[in-house]
This record gives C-alpha cells, sequence and structure tokens, in this order.
C-alpha cells in the first residue's frame, strides 16, 4: 500500500515539475541613462512654406553612455522593460513663457522608418514632479520593419504645456510589457541611439534660452526682483 502510495506522489510530482517548466518565464529588465548636456537654439519663420518660428532647448548625452536595449525574445517569455531617464543634477526644470510641449525620444536600431509591425503595452512613471501639470500627455513604444535585419525600437512621451506653467520632476520611467507571443530580436540594425528631451515652443518671438533644463530656472518675477535690487544697489553707490 505505501509503495502505491509512493509510486503515485512521485508520478503527480513529475507531473507539476513538467508543467512549472512548460510555463513561459517572465523577465524584468531594468536600464537607465544619466542626461548631461543641454543646448538651445532658435529657428525663424518660413511663412511661404507654413513653417512657424520655433524656441527649442535639448537635454541629452553622449552616445556611448546611453543604455542600450539588446534582447532576444525568441525563447523568452512575457518581459517587462524599464528605462529610466535621469539628471545628473538631480532634477529635470521646465518655464514655458508662451505655450509648447516636452518631448521624451528614445531611438535604436538605425534609420527610424518602415511599417510598424508591433506595439508593446506601455506606460510611464514621473518621479517628484510639481508645478503645472502639463494640459496633455501621450506615450507609446513601438517596433518598426521585420524582426530579422530592419527592426527599430523607439519610446516616445510628449507633453503639452499651458502659458506660465513652471514643471519640475527628478526623473521619468517607461515601463514596457512584451508579452510571451513576440518572438523578435533587438537591436537588428547596428545605427547609434538616441535619446533626448526636446523642449518647443512655436512662434516664439525670439530665442528663449534654456527653458528646459538640468539646473533650476529662475522664476520671471525672481528675475525682475534681482533687476530691480541690483539697480537699487548700483544707484546707492552713485
Amino acid at each position: 500500500m505505501a509503495s502505491r502510495y509512493l509510486r503515485t506522489f512521485l508520478h503527480a510530482s513529475i507531473l507539476a515539475s513538467c508543467a512549472l517548466i512548460s510555463l513561459p518565464l517572465t523577465a524584468n529588465i531594468d536600464l537607465d541613462t544619466t542626461l548631461d548636456q543641454e543646448s538651445h537654439i532658435f529657428t525663424p519663420a518660413i511663412p511661404e512654406f507654413g513653417i512657424p518660428s520655433a524656441s527649442r532647448t535639448t537635454i541629452t548625452t553622449d552616445t556611448n553612455n546611453i543604455s542600450r536595449f539588446a534582447h532576444d525574445f525568441s525563447s523568452a517569455g512575457q518581459t517587462t522593460l524599464s528605462y529610466t531617464i535621469n539628471s545628473s543634477t538631480g532634477g529635470f526644470y521646465a518655464h514655458f513663457e508662451h505655450a509648447g510641449s516636452l518631448t521624451f525620444a528614445f531611438r535604436d536600431g538605425g534609420t527610424f522608418g518602415g511599417i510598424e509591425s508591433f506595439s508593446p503595452t506601455t506606460t510611464i512613471t514621473v518621479a517628484d514632479e510639481s508645478g503645472s501639470p502639463p494640459q496633455q500627455l501621450t506615450f507609446s513604444s513601438s517596433i518598426r520593419g521585420t524582426n530579422d535585419t530592419n527592426a527599430s525600437f523607439a519610446m516616445v512621451a510628449n507633453m503639452d504645456f499651458a502659458a506660465g506653467s513652471s514643471y519640475s520632476f527628478s526623473s521619468i520611467t517607461f515601463n514596457i510589457t512584451f508579452p510571451a507571443s513576440y518572438d523578435g530580436v533587438l537591436p537588428t540594425l547596428p545605427g547609434s541611439p538616441t535619446l533626448e528631451i526636446l523642449g518647443t515652443i512655436n512662434d516664439a518671438p525670439q530665442d528663449l534660452g534654456q527653458f528646459v533644463s538640468i539646473n533650476p530656472i529662475p522664476e520671471p518675477a525672481s528675475i525682475s526682483l534681482l533687476a530691480i535690487t541690483t539697480l537699487t544697489l548700483l544707484r546707492r553707490r552713485k
């Protein structure tokens, strides 16, 4: 009797082990990149082509510092990628004198083009945000091309802000879930990755400077107060 129970137990254990082995494995991949370079540019309007003037700021880093997302999904189960964008100073700061937008963009795998072949589920988390919230927020991740020699991976988020908005945060994280049914290999093209935060104000009257920065941006009222204080001190010295 004991022998029969033992055989039954072993048989059940083997079946349970096989069932566990056959289940698709789940994986979590955590990547991050720190941005430490910034610049700004002004482009005048081209009325004949309907192109407005624009003041733009960019925060980025050297290509060699960007963490690349390389993964073979052919034998993987459900996989979640968490990609965090940090600032070298511990924060990102924005002030929109006029209505504008913030765009977060990461692209890897060569020229970004072709037919979109897959869109994994995406959410984003903004850490320690304060100030005026964005009027509109959109985000996505996508793979374009085929899974053999032409696949390009991208994740993009866009925030729209009203005139007079000030906004700050410490980091932004893209959480991207690839189901077990996806069996591609990334990246498949050798092109250099790009990762940047872009601030744009269209119809800008002039270059508005670094209105999106890794350093705190003084409020216009603070700048005016500083100017008045400086002028008062100069008058007293005279």
